[in-house]
């Protein structure tokens, strides 16, 4: 049972509870199924210390799961006062979530030079794991591990992913997400093949992998060479050297990460008319979670286009009337 949730999410509650038990010791309420006052002041106790109404109910959600490893009831985390409290909460905590600028084409391109430009192994790692981010929609955990000994070739992805058809297009095979934490939910995420040498994936990978050579399929995906063994990419290294890459290229590190290389190659698929569903299907998201990283909503242009026309249209019907009636 413990191994039904992953680490991380098993700390997450760990944390959740002591705070939730912690608060009911402190004001010497009942834990075991609470009131609805108890209930509405934990709320309010969360709301004074964290920014986002959305992290107090996760905190709230965690007293549920509780009373379930518990076996007991909790029947007043559905009550309507309750629900008054958290409907406030979220209409007086001014939190706004910081998203950070998606990377569009002209972008991608001019770091893709940037990289070059280093002429060293760790700029065509980098430009390889750029160029697979952004047109395979990958979260930077699809990339590298958060340490490098924490590498795991059953979660992570390996040199052996990397599929190469007959045309040199390449595939990615995604085994583990945060949705997707189970093995028998792979997803094999095609790449596209772009004339383009500066921005082709496939020639990216090529040059990397000729300055760490596949030694095995279980190998990580991205290395860098070492005096003895190659040093496996962490995604902390990673996020720096994307940092300086922004840097070097005139651009603030604060408005862009590795995340905006995700956001970045979903709006640009989106905005040239990929449908939703294979936006969706080919990011891997299994929600309507997707929307929040679309940039460019392509409804929303063809509504202005259609309002600008119009609005011509009318200019051009009142300017032909107009000089009708002056003739007259």
């Amino acid at each position: 049972m413990r191994r039904a949730f992953r680490p991380g999410t098993r700390a997450n509650h760990a944390t959740h509870f002591s705070t939730y038990l912690r608060f009911c010791e402190h004001y010497s309420c009942q834990p075991v199924n609470p009131s609805v006052d108890t209930l509405c002041l934990y709320a309010t106790h969360l709301a004074r210390r964290l920014k986002s109404p959305k992290v107090v109910m996760n905190y709230l959600s965690s007293v549920k799961l509780l009373h379930d490893y518990w076996d007991e009831p909790a029947g007043n985390l559905g009550s309507f006062q309750l629900s008054l409290v958290k409907r406030g909460l979220k209409m007086n905590m001014r939190h706004a979530e910081r998203q950070r600028l998606p990377i569009d084409p002209p972008l991608l391109k001019k770091l893709c030079r940037a990289c070059d430009q280093a002429r060293s192994p760790a700029g065509r790692m980098l430009k390889c794991a750029i160029l697979l981010a952004f047109y395979g929609f990958l979260r930077q955990s699809n990339l590298a591990p958060a340490k490098g000994s924490k590498f795991d070739h059953t979660r992570h992805t390996c040199r052996g992913d990397i599929i190469v058809d007959k045309n040199n297009a390449i595939s990615i095979l995604i085994k583990w997400q945060k949705n997707r934490q189970t093995l028998n939910e792979k997803l094999v995420t095609p790449l596209p093949k772009i004339s383009d040498p500066v921005m082709d994936p496939y020639r990216a990978y090529v040059d990397m992998l000729k300055d760490v050579p596949t030694a095995s399929d279980n190998d990580p995906l991205l290395l860098l060479p070492s005096k003895r063994t190659p040093e496996v990419v962490s995604i902390d290294t990673l996020r720096r050297g994307f940092n300086d890459l922004l840097t070097a290229s005139g651009l603030d590190s604060r408005l862009y990460s590795l995340h905006s290389l995700r956001r970045g190659g979903a709006s640009t698929a989106y905005a040239t008319g990929a449908p939703p569903r294979d936006v969706q299907l080919h990011g891997g998201w299994k929600s309507q979670a997707f929307w929040g990283y679309i940039a460019t909503p392509r409804e929303s242009s063809a509504v202005a286009h259609a309002l600008a026309r119009a609005a011509s249209n009318t200019a051009a019907s009142c300017s032909s009337k107009g000089a009708e009636n002056t003739r007259q």
